[in-house]
């Protein structure tokens, strides 16, 4: 309702705002909708303007870079990037404001200095002038993947080195993997066997026969054969059958000298008494 003076008193001027009243409830319950939904995510959602700078930021982007809202508001993107990652950064910025909104791996730097492994997902078409991104933590993930990748090269090294040949066949019974030490012991490379089934390289007539010891072509090695029921194989792959071998050698020589001693002194002890 408008008031303005009359010569003869006021004039009221009353305007239906009814349906301006009711938008701006539905506006009220739509941002509170918004928010809720922002909040109620692990991961952290940003806006930043055409400058770099954080407009909004969720409670879980505080949480990931353990800073305050009234910290991050305001702030320019480049205050949590590492200085040898920065024109990394400035580059990607610069490709979103284009129109680029390809999910990459970056990581930030906490307040504290602690490094954030983080996958991104940004869109610039979210407001004239503003660019909303959303980020999820992966440092636990990363951190498994590098000793994941540790543990592979480890185990690498102990096949290069032991005298066994080993052998990793798929549900197909056609072999991933074999050991170095097949190349010692045919002088063939280990790729040699890829791709192949054991009766193809002809080295047993079936290997999917559990426990049982399989004639070949070398009849000086001895065969085990067993099913790893892991869902991983340490090797890469999934439900895989192991089929190691190995040639009589030193190893096996000395344990058959050692049991004819330990079996001898048993006898000459019984004697004794």
């Amino acid at each position: 309702m408008d008031v303005y003076p009359a010569s003869d008193g006021i004039a009221l001027f009353i305007r239906d705002i009814s349906a301006r009243k009711r938008a701006e409830q539905k506006l009220r319950q739509s941002e509170e909708r918004y928010r809720r939904l922002l909040e109620a995510t692990d991961d952290g959602i940003l806006t930043v303007d055409d400058q770099g700078r954080y407009v909004d930021v969720n409670d879980s982007y505080c949480r990931i870079l353990k800073a305050t809202r009234g910290r991050l508001i305001g702030a320019h993107f480049s205050e949590f990037i590492s200085p040898e990652r920065l024109k990394e950064a400035e580059a990607a910025f610069a490709a979103l404001r284009t129109g680029g909104t390809t999910p990459v791996d970056f990581p930030l730097r906490a307040p504290d200095g602690a490094i954030i492994e983080l996958v991104w997902t940004s869109s610039s078409y979210f407001l004239p002038g503003l660019y909303f991104c959303c980020c999820r933590d992966i440092t636990a993930r990363k951190r498994s993947e590098r000793a994941f990748e540790t543990h592979q090269r480890d185990l690498q090294r102990l096949l290069s080195a032991l005298p066994d040949v080993i052998s990793r066949s798929g549900p197909d019974l056609l072999i991933l993997y074999t050991s170095p030490a097949i190349e010692r012991l045919t002088g063939l490379p280990p790729a040699h066997f890829s791709g192949k089934t054991h009766l193809e390289t002809g080295w047993a007539p079936d290997v999917s026969a559990r426990g049982d010891a399989a004639r070949c072509r070398f009849p000086s090695w001895r065969w085990r054969s067993w099913l790893n029921r892991s869902p991983i194989s340490p090797l890469g792959g999934a439900a895989p059958s192991l089929d190691p071998s190995s040639k009589t050698s030193r190893t096996k020589r000395a344990t058959d000298i050692w049991r004819r001693r330990s079996s001898s002194n048993r006898r000459s002890g019984c004697r004794t008494n």
